[in-house]
């Protein structure tokens, strides 16, 4: 937690309000939550997958 604290301190999200804060921190681990799922999807079905290119 202190180093959530330190960093939001440095950051330019140090004179928002509390909920600007927290809105900004839900976003931002919901956009990362989301790529780790697709990136456990990807390892898990990755090998059975057909990607085809084309126009």
């Amino acid at each position: 937690m202190d180093v959530i604290n330190e960093i939001l301190q440095k950051s330019a999200l140090s004179e928002m309000t509390k909920w600007y804060k927290a809105a900004t921190l839900l976003l931002f681990s919901s956009i990362v939550m989301m790529l780790s799922v697709m990136l456990v999807l990807l390892l898990i079905y990755g090998p059975s997958l057909t990607i085809q290119f084309g126009y």
